[in-house]
């Protein structure tokens, strides 16, 4: 699948999928899980500040802070791990083979990666992370991603971090 995303897919922000290719990938991604029987972690990752960063800095800056996450994050997965812009505020990133356990772990570490970023002018960067599994958590791609938010939403206060 990154083979296949060109850069006219990854759209202006680098190490994403665009948005307007999410549910292709998504599904692509998930009829092989099933057809392999292989796990699909789902994490979702929302920038829960983002609209303050667009309101206070401009859509610019916020256009900005979401590029340099996606190359965090793009860093510091591994390379069959798919990262899809889902909308303005949420980053999903598809984990083939990974249960939820090892999908936390390793949201866990990308939120510790986030946090020694440092934005001049931005300031922090409030990250809100959700995580599920196929099939453990669910049965299909729209679950498997409303299972994540959900989660996400139940995850306590957001983590922070420096930008």
């Amino acid at each position: 699948l990154r083979d296949r995303a060109t850069s006219s897919t990854v759209g202006n922000i680098f190490g994403l999928v665009a948005q307007a290719q999410f549910d292709e990938t998504f599904g692509l991604e998930m009829e092989r899980s099933q057809r392999l029987g292989l796990a699909l972690g789902c994490a979702v990752l929302k920038v829960d500040n983002y609209r303050e960063i667009r309101e206070f800095h401009g859509s610019q800056a916020a256009d900005v802070v979401l590029r340099h996450l996606g190359q965090t994050l793009a860093k510091h997965v591994r390379q069959i791990d798919i990262l899809l812009r889902y909308d303005d505020e949420r980053i999903v990133l598809l984990m083939p083979g990974e249960k939820a356990e090892t999908a936390r772990a390793v949201v866990r570490r990308l939120e510790a990666q986030v946090a020694r970023i440092s934005w001049p002018k931005v300031g922090k960067v409030l990250l809100r992370c959700g995580v599920a599994s196929y099939p453990e958590d669910a049965t299909s791609g729209n679950e498997l991603v409303a299972t994540a938010i959900k989660n996400a939403g139940t995850a306590g206060e957001a983590s922070s971090g420096a930008a």
